[in-house]
């Protein structure tokens, strides 16, 4: 089971909904075997901007960039509660906003599409070539259809 913490960082009234009906979706494809938690942080278009020219030499704010605890998909393992710590998702609401608008959904949704988009990076996925982007987009589909949202489109091509 994956569980999570929200720490908004910028004013947000959407409240923690959007992640509870991800998070309910994610376990039912891939959060099976082990108890795993994540830090999710949502940021400002400034603060996105620069950690993605800090960690990824690109300029300019993106929507979401994922931290792994570790290189391996086992994270960090908290002794207390036997839980694994995966890393840290951390999502850019405006940037989510104009996208929802572009892609004919709802900020819900596209928030919801993000954090699945993490979560998939969390655990080892990539889309740096073409047969990992397959996969990255199978798997996002496959989680979004548990959760019915016939109108969220997920994009074959990540920047």
């Amino acid at each position: 089971m994956i569980k999570a913490e929200l720490n908004a960082r910028v004013k947000f009234k959407l409240g923690d909904l959007w992640l509870r009906r991800a998070l309910g979706a994610a376990n039912k494809k891939i959060g099976k075997k082990k108890n795993y938690y994540v830090s999710v942080a949502l940021v400002g278009e400034a603060r996105m901007r620069s950690l993605n020219e800090k960690y990824r030499a690109k300029s300019g704010a993106t929507d979401v960039l994922s931290f792994p605890a570790a290189k391996e998909v086992d994270g960090f393992i908290s002794p207390k509660e036997k839980k694994v710590f995966l890393g840290e998702i951390i999502i850019c609401p405006k940037v989510a906003s104009r996208q929802a608008g572009a892609g004919g959904c709802t900020l819900t949704q596209e928030l919801q599409r993000l954090f699945i988009h993490g979560l998939l990076h969390l655990f080892g996925h990539e889309h740096r070539s073409a047969k990992g982007r397959k996969r990255m987009v199978m798997l996002e589909k496959r989680i979004i259809k548990i959760q019915e949202y016939k109108n969220i489109k997920i994009k074959n091509s990540f920047s």
